[in-house]
């Protein structure tokens, strides 16, 4: 019986960690309210990951972003996006169409500090 139960319990603590996780958004056009939508989206991608948490995603719409980033642990930033896709749309970006660009130029930082666990995808990253 206590067998059972452990099993139990860690299904579902995977569970309650896999429902927690979120999609956030980054898009020029966005009124940077939640960043729950493209139409809430954050404008800057550092604002999305300062809001994100372990497990979250953020998707960031085409365009360039003059900003240095410190990705936090455990969370996924994607770029190549075009700024209409629904969260089950994830395959329909294209980064060589919808170019999302990390440029350094001014700024006295790296562009990217990594973190632990994290994934950085569909960006280009300059100067």
């Amino acid at each position: 019986m206590l067998r059972l139960l452990i099993v139990f319990m860690a299904v579902l603590l995977i569970s309650l960690h896999s429902a927690s996780a979120r999609t956030l958004y980054v898009s020029k056009t966005g009124d940077g309210s939640t960043g729950v939508s493209w139409e809430t989206g954050f404008p800057t991608v550092t604002e999305a990951i300062e809001s994100a948490t372990a497990g979250d995603h953020i998707w960031v719409a085409s365009g360039s972003y003059n900003e240095a980033i410190s990705l936090k642990p455990e969370i996924e930033l994607y770029g190549g996006f075009s700024g209409n896709e629904n969260e089950d749309q994830f395959d329909l970006r294209n980064w060589r169409t919808n170019a999302t660009i990390l440029d350094a130029t001014g700024l006295e930082s790296t562009v990217v500090i990594a973190a632990e666990n994290c994934t950085i995808d569909g960006f280009v990253i300059t100067n």
